[in-house]
């Protein structure tokens, strides 16, 4: 699940007293959390490898990093044709979940899916603001999120070394 701030979400697991309880009412697709974690409403976000791409191409400079991947199953992924599709604006998109529940709902037909096709791999992605949470609190937010399936104690092996190489290869 992921959280919605109202008004910090997860953030609020990463440490500060005075932040409200969370909400788990969070927009389904991955382009629309990451817009979400563009305007500062969201924390984390799930997605698959593309709308990471296009948020952080969108003209400003990203606000978020993708910071874990998580294998997943691509037989939930499907392409579509809308009903009565005959060389419109739309002739097929491919995606999961409720995005496919509500196109089947409106006629449309599974002409394909990612099986073979895909990757399997889901980013998460997280606002720059929770990265500069302490180390152990950003890992128990994923613990809570469901990635990671126990606690994690990160103190042993996590380091900021790589930070300035690393700030150089994104910049």
């Amino acid at each position: 699940m992921l959280l919605r701030r109202t008004p910090r979400s997860s953030a609020a697991a990463c440490g500060s007293e005075s932040q409200a309880e969370s909400s788990s009412s969070v927009p389904q697709g991955g382009d629309q959390q990451l817009q979400a974690i563009r305007a500062g409403a969201l924390d984390l976000a799930s997605s698959s490898e593309i709308p990471p791409v296009f948020a952080a191409a969108d003209g400003s400079s990203p606000n978020f990093k993708v910071v874990a991947v998580q294998q997943g199953a691509t037989l939930n992924q499907e392409v579509v044709v809308p009903k009565g599709s005959n060389g419109g604006s739309i002739d097929a998109f491919a995606s999961y979940g409720t995005s496919i529940i509500t196109a089947h709902q409106q006629g449309a037909t599974t002409v394909g899916d990612g099986k073979d096709i895909l990757s399997g791999n889901f980013l998460w992605s997280a606002r720059d603001s929770v990265l500069k949470s302490p180390e152990q609190k950003v890992a128990d937010v994923f613990t809570e999120l469901g990635p990671l399936k126990e606690h994690l104690d990160v103190t042993s092996f996590w380091s900021t070394d790589l930070d300035a190489d690393l700030e150089k290869a994104l910049s």
